[in-house]
């Protein structure tokens, strides 16, 4: 799955209401939403569309079902104050970029661990929960409830790292990435037969803006105490925008 712009991609439909567009073909001249050379190749491939009959109009977040349909998976803007737009008869649907994606300044952000991580699961994958931030230019990360970073613009973006860890007779301790969710980078390894660690990785990662998000997981092995240690200076997460794509 892949999120892609694409070009001169217009479609009729045979959709009322608010749910799944059904796509009846390419208007002349314009190619389908699942063509084969630029389009939306692969079941879950996202782009940015424009549903609209006469004044009933909707940017969203489009998601391929497959080759015939078209979920509206988030609304950006729509001529019903921003929610769903129910069209009373089928609407076109093209290929479009939000004015608010096409931009030369992302995000960027540093969150930290502000006290002890304590009571960490052994020999497990653990999410580090960043409780405070000493900035956050576009308000992306969460650090409240998720614990993450989802920018609100596509493109490639600097990422990295550093964990401070701890137990009784702690024989490994590591940090990594997580994308979406899965596994996406391992930090440094470190300890053995010791009582702290700190691992620290970075890496180059594309986010489409709207729903890909980051995390952070750490692995600690030791017969107890394992912790993430608390401090801006000692357990940090942080990104930047580099260039859309």
């Amino acid at each position: 799955m892949a999120h892609k712009v694409i070009d001169r991609c217009k479609e009729t439909t045979s959709t009322t209401g608010t749910g799944t567009l059904t796509l009846t073909g390419a208007v002349a001249n314009f190619v389908a939403m699942a063509d084969a050379t630029g389009g939306l190749t692969t079941d879950g491939d996202t782009s940015w569309f424009l549903a609209e009959n006469g004044a009933e109009w909707e940017l969203f977040l489009g998601t391929r079902v497959d080759a015939t349909h078209l979920a509206r998976t988030t609304v950006i803007k729509s001529s019903n104050a921003g929610a769903a737009v129910s069209f009373t008869a089928p609407p076109t649907v093209f290929s479009t970029v939000p004015a608010e994606k096409i931009s030369a300044v992302g995000p960027a952000f540093r969150a930290y661990r502000s006290v002890d991580q304590t009571g960490l699961a052994n020999a497990t994958y653990v999410k580090v929960a960043f409780d405070a931030e000493d900035f956050d230019t576009s308000g992306c990360f969460d650090s409240t409830t998720n614990n993450r970073f989802t920018p609100n613009v596509a493109g490639y973006y600097d990422v990295s790292w550093g964990i401070g860890l701890s137990g009784t007779t702690l024989t490994a301790g590591f940090a990594a990435l997580y994308k979406n969710g899965a596994l996406a980078a391992e930090g440094s390894w470190g300890a053995t037969n010791s009582s702290v660690a700190a691992s620290t990785g970075t890496t180059l990662v594309y986010l489409n803006g709207t729903t890909d998000y980051l995390e952070v997981f750490a692995y600690t092995a030791a017969s107890g105490g394992n912790k993430v240690t608390g401090g801006s200076a000692k357990s940090h997460f942080e990104a930047s925008f580099v260039r859309g794509g």
